[in-house]
């Protein structure tokens, strides 16, 4: 007989319909689509689901305490980053800190967020031409990757093993938790510049740009586009 789970997971994310049919093929599936809205209230969703697992895939809900214990075996999260960025924008602050390498990890989830039970910690290596695109869709596949081997271990009856191995690593998150507020504080570049000028700039990306002929705009020997929001 087919173990029960519930997937909380993204629209977005380029692996859900390919997630989604693995765990339909193998487990009684409960399904319940997130946005990467914040603060989204999904109770509505999930009802009054009860079953063995518990997964939580690409999506911005924290999932309340009540919900977690719904879960009669384990809840676990795909987290997409390494240990050492729990929280959010980990794949910003990668390419930031000049990171070799990025990752993904598996982990219990507890109550709070990114703390629990790390399971598995899946790393490539940082090329020096990555940039927050290129990053992010390597992490989605090696994201999915990781998926794929700790469901094999559920459905092999393996996962309690890799549970006792886990206690025993020494992979532990980071003390810090990075936050989104960080990343969009991290995005806005100031520079001081005569009110002039600034009036000038407004004035040429009023009077030209377009997003598919947009404005250049040069500092020193660096070029810059400018697109609209």
């Amino acid at each position: 007989m087919k173990k029960s789970c519930i997937i909380i997971i993204s629209k977005k994310n380029l692996y859900s319909k390919r997630i989604i049919k693995i765990l339909k093929t193998n487990f009684k599936t409960k399904v319940v689509w997130s946005t990467d809205f914040r603060n989204e209230n999904l109770k509505n969703k999930i009802g009054n689901w009860k079953g063995e697992y518990l997964f939580h895939y690409s999506s911005y809900y924290k999932i309340p305490t009540q919900i977690l214990n719904r879960a009669l075996i384990n809840c676990i999260n795909f987290h997409p980053s390494t240990s050492k960025y729990p929280g959010s924008g980990g794949t910003s602050m990668a390419l930031m800190n000049g990171d070799k390498h990025f990752g993904s990890i598996a982990h219990l989830i507890n109550y709070k967020i990114d703390n629990g039970l790390i399971l598995k910690e899946k790393k490539f290596r940082i090329s020096k031409n990555d940039n927050i695109k290129t990053l992010k869709t390597k992490s989605l596949k090696n994201q999915f990757e990781l998926f794929k081997i700790i469901i094999s271990l559920i459905i092999d009856n393996k996962f309690n093993t890799l549970i006792e191995k886990s206690k025993l690593s020494k992979i532990k998150w980071s003390k810090r938790t990075y936050k989104i507020k960080e990343i969009d504080k991290l995005q806005t570049i100031t520079l001081d510049l005569p009110l002039s000028k600034i009036k000038y700039i407004n004035k040429v990306i009023k009077a030209t740009h377009l997003n598919n002929f947009p404005v250049m705009i040069k500092i020193n020997k660096y070029k810059f586009k400018y697109y609209d929001e």
